[in-house]
């Protein structure tokens, strides 16, 4: 059974939740777009931070071939002596 309300100040609440809802509801579409246009920044920021790793390797590289070149003999005296250690530091296990 339902009851007919005379009270105007049930209706104004009905009205009011209404408008809540639609509010609520733009409010999360909103903060969604804002959150997504955030991660495409960072996602933007992260991917020039990995080209200019790149390039800052590749960069080291070509500085390290240089000095392998141009100075051979003390390049593999330099590869002996990391292999040496590294052979005793692990073969102490």
């Amino acid at each position: 059974m339902k009851m007919a309300t005379n009270y105007p100040e049930v209706d104004d609440i009905k009205q009011d939740l209404k408008s809540l809802k639609t509010h609520a509801s733009e409010l999360g579409s909103h903060v969604k777009a804002d959150g997504q246009e955030r991660v495409n920044q960072m996602a933007d920021r992260a991917n020039e931070k990995l080209h200019n790793l790149k390039d800052t390797g590749r960069e080291q590289i070509k500085t390290l071939e240089g000095y392998i070149q141009e100075n051979p003999v003390q390049s593999i005296a330099y590869a002996f002596l990391g292999g040496l250690a590294a052979s005793l530091l692990l073969g102490r296990r």
